[in-house]
């Protein structure tokens, strides 16, 4: 032996004798104090220091180091990895949970060694685990989570998911979740569930969230005259001492009981517990009754649990939705039950799989890798020559696979190639919430179908025949706000059509259907899913032919216009105000164009809107029914999908007739899934100081509309000082207000294209005239020459800018102008909110340039 090795040798011994030493002492005091302790606990500082050097050395690190770690953190373990936590609010978080943890295999619970190494390979991705108050506080808004969170979840309360488990949790600075039986909560003679002692010290060591799983909910129980048995929960009990069911209300508080009587057990005999938490046995909430209606059962468990826990965790299939998130229902939220035959490679994919995904996401091969990025709950799915196969079953008569990691995008658009290889039906989803609410389109034997599933029901918004020799498409779903439009072969087919109002986000999937089991087959090419951004015209007109070219010229960056064609009258009549319409519909049709023309309380008496004409449309029953008759068949007779509201100056006192008059407008366009687009006057609170806007109320508005434009210009116009027309600030303060009243998706930020010109007199300003954005026309030499030393002297981007000047007569004028620069932060500003889009007032107006900052939208 070397002179080098002999001196680690005695380094190693010496290390080996400290820490029996140390674990000798200190494991003498614990069992002195702690009655309950015996050989298991000193079997668990036996695992510990071994997996502390076995997960150690997976990150390569040296024995010896290993071992004088393990001295300093024996009783106090410090993170290995340094956790980075953010403030992103569109998180993914798994759920898993297990049973016991064994030795031996029983066809059932996961083994030891592979739960060891799945733990291992977790904290070696990242991933951490989360309190349950963690998980609640998330759910409020009122708590930041590590980059990979997830909840680690044990059920029944039993030794075997504690004391194999406990150091490796140690080890690697993990927590986790035990659902508590409670009838055995006294049972401290028990071989398999934990007693009252030994919950009471794991809840004592910080690892370790005690939560209920029910006191009989685990029991099965008579539920007729002839001895039939059923899950305690999702049956009605069968009282034999009476000879009758149980009432109703019995059923409910019964379970009410339950719940009551687990927690309070619980919370009083571990000291300082609060059980916030509880986990449906057999993760049944009334879906396996027998002698109850199913959708009874559920609501009166669901109702039972509300009461008493602020969340709850039902247990899904392998290959379902095991996801939560922001928007998931507290009350029931989803595990995933981690098989017993799972590799720790396996369970990493299927988690980064699951995580939050980022647009754009696109995909144009299939295989064993991505195929986690998918979760399906029909038929069956796999890959094959790099295409993703859905296939139904024996038994079934379709497949449907979703997209993991997508619950949190809006307005998108998703682009797919798909063949149907057998059976009747082949769509694309999109907007999918759960199984009983998305939006799909796609293709039958001889139609396209463009529909929606609202709470399990089916809703066709628009079919049209097409039928093709082959069975292969290239099909696509198109989202703006609560709109969508289907395309198929490169062409529009479908849309754009108004879709319910809570199908405003999700994810992307695929579904094949036939009445025939076992038929369905579909294989799916590639998948395409970016963003959208709209880009909503105004359009003013120009009292000459230059609309035609602008329109023409700036097709392709034009997705909806608002031709200014109809207004109101007071008695209910619409009037039609513009011209042109076939030419510019035939421009629109042709390059995909929505037209949503406008309807207005424009008075062309006043030259601007008029409070008296919605008044008296709003405040009379009979007049506000004619004009949503007339309206709708405005759309109808010009073939329009819809129609862009903007009534501005809405008498305050009239706040809730106005809300009254969206809302039944919205119900009768929304029959025939027309599009409700309604244009907003800007405003910052709730308190408005500005009459103009103060009869607005954006948070009901915002429900009953599909489209909302926000106009947020004219702080300052000709008829108050001079001062910038849509100052930088305001707009972000207007924007902070709209979005916490109306979804984002589906608000548009209106941007000027103009400025103002005031002109001085008697030491004072007042306006003088409104100025188009591009002053290359019909503006003096004087104004010209001002602007362009403008451009380089006195230049404010955010805000646009301002110059002075004289004119030929010796007066003074203050101009403020909107340009190009001031535009792109506006813009910038709708991006930062995650609008729908932007709205430009009004077409032809605006700087050349500007469409420079529409190209960069991509």
């Amino acid at each position: 032996m070397t002179e080098n090795n002999q001196k680690k040798f005695k380094i190693y011994f010496s290390v080996i004798v400290l820490i029996m030493i140390a674990v000798i002492s200190g494991g003498s005091f614990l069992i002195k104090n702690n009655s309950y302790f015996n050989k298991n606990y000193m079997l668990m500082n036996f695992n510990y220091l071994k997996y502390k050097i076995n997960f150690a050395q997976t990150q390569k690190k040296d024995l010896a180091a290993i071992i004088l770690t393990f001295i300093s953190q024996t009783f106090t373990p410090q993170d290995d990895l340094t956790l980075k936590y953010s403030n992103d609010r569109t998180k993914s978080i798994p759920v898993l949970v297990y049973h016991g943890i064994v030795n031996k295999p029983d066809g059932f619970n996961v083994l030891l060694r592979d739960f060891k190494d799945q733990m291992f390979a977790l904290k070696k991705a990242g991933w951490q685990t989360i309190s349950i108050k963690d998980l609640y506080a998330f759910m409020k808004g009122e708590k930041k989570l590590p980059d990979k969170p997830f909840l680690l979840t044990f059920d029944d309360g039993r030794k075997d998911s504690f004391y194999p488990v406990d150091p490796i949790l140690k080890v690697l600075d993990y927590n986790a979740v035990i659902f508590v039986i409670t009838k055995h909560l006294l049972e401290d003679k028990s071989d398999y569930y934990l007693s009252k002692n030994e919950l009471q010290q794991m809840n004592k060591s910080g690892r370790w969230d005690i939560q209920a799983h029910g006191y009989q909910f685990h029991n099965f129980i008579e539920i007729d005259d002839q001895g039939n048995k059923g899950h305690f929960a999702s049956n009605k009990m069968w009282l034999s001492d009476q000879g009758r069911i149980e009432t109703d209300e019995e059923y409910k508080q019964r379970l009410l009981d339950d719940h009551l009587k687990s927690k309070n057990l619980l919370e009083s005999h571990i000291k300082g517990l609060k059980v916030i938490a509880f986990a449906f046995p057999f993760g049944d909430y009334g879906q396996d009754a027998l002698n109850i209606d199913k959708n009874k059962a559920i609501e009166s468990n669901l109702a039972a649990v509300r009461e008493v826990y602020p969340l709850s965790f039902e247990l899904n299939n392998q290959n379902g939705d095991f996801i939560n998130h922001k928007y998931s229902e507290c009350n029931l939220l989803k595990r995933f039950e981690v098989p017993n035959d799972l590799s720790a490679s396996n369970l990493i994919k299927i988690l980064e799989g699951s995580r939050t995904k980022k647009l754009p996401y696109f995909s144009s091969k299939f295989n064993s890798d991505n195929i986690y990025d998918w979760f399906y709950n029909w038929g069956s799915l796999y890959t094959n020559n790099n295409n993703l196969i859905l296939k139904a079953k024996k038994d079934s008569s379709g497949a449907m696979a979703i997209l993991n990691g997508g619950y949190y995008w809006q307005n998108y658009s998703v682009e797919t190639k798909f063949s149907i290889k057998s059976g009747r039906t082949g769509f694309l989803i999109g907007r999918y919430v759960n199984d009983d609410n998305y939006v799909f389109c796609g293709l039958d034997d001889d139609s396209i179908l463009l529909k929606e599933k609202v709470s399990g029901k089916y809703i066709t918004l628009k079919s049209v025949k097409y039928k093709k020799e082959n069975r292969d498409y290239k099909v696509k779903l198109n989202f703006i706000g609560d709109t969508a439009i289907c395309e198929v072969d490169d062409r529009i087919f479908l849309g754009p059509v108004a879709i319910e109002h809570s199908l405003n986000r999700g994810s992307v999937g695929f579904k094949i259907w036939d009445p025939q089991d076992g038929l369905a087959k579909m294989s799916v090419q590639k998948v395409k899913i970016k963003n959208n951004f709209a880009n909503f015209i105004y359009y003013a007109y120009l009292n000459n032919n230059n609309h035609y070219s602008f329109l023409v010229k700036y097709k392709e960056d034009i997705d909806i216009i608002s031709p200014t064609w109809f207004r109101l009258t007071r008695t209910g009549d619409v009037v039609g105000e513009g011209w042109s319409k076939d030419i510019i519909m035939r421009i629109a049709n042709k390059n995909n164009i929505v037209v949503l023309p406008m309807i207005s309380n424009w008075s062309p008496i006043l030259r601007k809107p008029d409070s008296q004409i919605i008044h008296s449309i709003i405040s009379n029953e009979l007049v506000k029914q004619k004009a949503i008759k007339n309206i709708v068949a405005t759309i109808e007779n010009y073939g329009l999908k819809g129609i862009n509201i903007d009534i501005e100056n809405v008498p305050p006192q009239d706040k809730e007739l106005f809300n009254k008059f969206i809302s039944d407008l919205s119900k009768n366009l929304h029959k025939n899934h027309y599009i409700l687009s309604i244009a907003l006057s800007a405003k910052t609170s709730d308190i408005e100081k500005i009459n103009w806007s103060k009869g607005l109320d954006y948070e009901n508005i915002g429900k009953h509309s599909d489209l909302i434009v926000i106009m947020a210009y004219d702080n300052h116009h000709l008829n108050n000082s001079p001062g910038p027309v849509a100052p930088y600030r305001w707009v972000d303060n207007v924007l902070q207000y709209a979005t916490s009243k109306i979804k984002n998706n589906k608000l548009f930020l209106g941007i000027a294209g103009y400025g103002y010109d005031w002109i001085q007199e008697n030491n004072k300003y007042k306006g003088y005239k409104s100025l188009p954005a591009n002053l290359s026309f019909n503006v003096s030499n004087e104004l010209r020459k001002s602007y362009q030393k403008a451009k380089v002297d006195n230049f404010n981007s955010k805000d646009g800018f301002n110059f002075t000047y004289t004119d030929d007569k010796g007066e003074n004028h203050i101009v403020w102008i909107e340009n190009t620069e001031s535009a792109k932060y506006k813009f910038n500003l709708a991006k930062k909110y995650n609008l729908g889009g932007i709205a430009l007032w009004s077409l032809g107006r605006e700087s050349l340039t500007f469409w420079d900052i529409i190209k960069e939208k991509e």
